[in-house]
C-alpha cells in the first residue's frame, strides 16, 4: 500500500538472494496514508483478482450502511 492510497505489487525473485522488481500501481483504494493492510483488514482471493478490506470508518455521525448476502448460491 502506498502513502496517497494506491495498492501496489512487485514481482519478486526467490534464490541464492531475493529480487524485487519495479511497483506497480494495481488500482486506487479509499484508503488513507496511515492505514496498514494487514491479516486482520485485508486479503486476497486465490486467483489473485479480488482485494476485499476492511475501511475503517469516515468522519460521519450517519450509519454505514452494510450489505451481507446469504445463500447467493441456493436457488
Amino acid at each position: 500500500m502506498a502513502a496517497d492510497g494506491k495498492l501496489m505489487s512487485v514481482d519478486v525473485k526467490a534464490g541464492s538472494s531475493i529480487e524485487l522488481g519495479i511497483p506497480k500501481v494495481l488500482f486506487q483504494t479509499p484508503l488513507s496514508a496511515d492505514f496498514t493492510c494487514g491479516v486482520d483488514n485485508c486479503a486476497v482471493t486465490r486467483d489473485g483478482r479480488r482485494f476485499p478490506f476492511m475501511s475503517p470508518q469516515r468522519d460521519s455521525t450517519a450509519p454505514i450502511p452494510i450489505n451481507v448476502v446469504v445463500n447467493w448460491t441456493g436457488d
